[in-house]
């Protein structure tokens, strides 16, 4: 992802490089990793988190959600969330909105699941990095389930149904503070289609 100003007389070497990465298909030792959502639950989740607090704090850190992005309707403590039933995956395998909200998902695992920490200090944290992601099709409700990596600040990140293979595997998922001024936050409205 490049980035320059369309305007300058600037040769093509000169845009700005955001970040970069490459796909392929699935090798044979990709491990999907299979979670026991209720064991997870019961062993990293202590209390219920607020969702609505959540989407309240991100709202103020200057993300906001409308109600298509808003997809969690339960989260714990300690990094695990039910997702609401998407009647149509909209032409994609994993749909942009859920991973998002699994994204969110590793707030409560960052903050002990307060609910109430969508960014420290209401600073604005986006994703930044990824060492590796699978995907696939998967059917039924969906968890997200979030936990940091031993040794690391990056957190490994699964999406899909219970006791399934996830729909998307995260791993070495890391966020970053987002570093802008602006004089007024400005509120756009856009109709996001697939």
């Amino acid at each position: 992802v490049r980035s320059s100003d369309a305007d300058a007389d600037t040769p093509e070497g000169a845009a700005e490089l955001h970040c970069s990465g490459a796909v392929a298909p699935s090798r044979s030792d990709d491990t999907w990793m299979h979670i026991d959502h209720a064991s997870v639950r019961s062993y990293s989740c202590t209390h219920a988190a607020d969702v609505s607090t959540l989407y309240a704090t991100f709202d103020t850190s200057g993300l906001q959600y409308g109600p298509g992005y808003r997809t969690l309707e339960n989260a714990w403590a300690g990094g695990v969330a039910c997702l609401r039933r998407r009647p149509t995956q909209q032409c994609t395998q994993v749909h942009p909105a859920d991973l998002d909200d699994a994204f969110c998902t590793g707030v409560l695992c960052a903050n002990g699941g307060s609910g109430g920490g969508g960014s420290e200090g209401n600073e604005c944290r986006l994703p930044f990095a990824v060492d590796g992601v699978l995907q696939q099709g998967a059917p039924g409700r969906l968890w997200a389930a979030v936990g940091r990596q031993e040794g690391s600040e990056a957190l490994w990140v699964r999406l899909g149904p219970p006791d399934h293979p996830p729909q998307a595997q995260l791993e070495g998922f890391q966020s970053r503070v987002l570093r802008a001024v602006t004089p007024a936050m400005q509120r756009d409205r856009f109709m996001t289609s697939w």
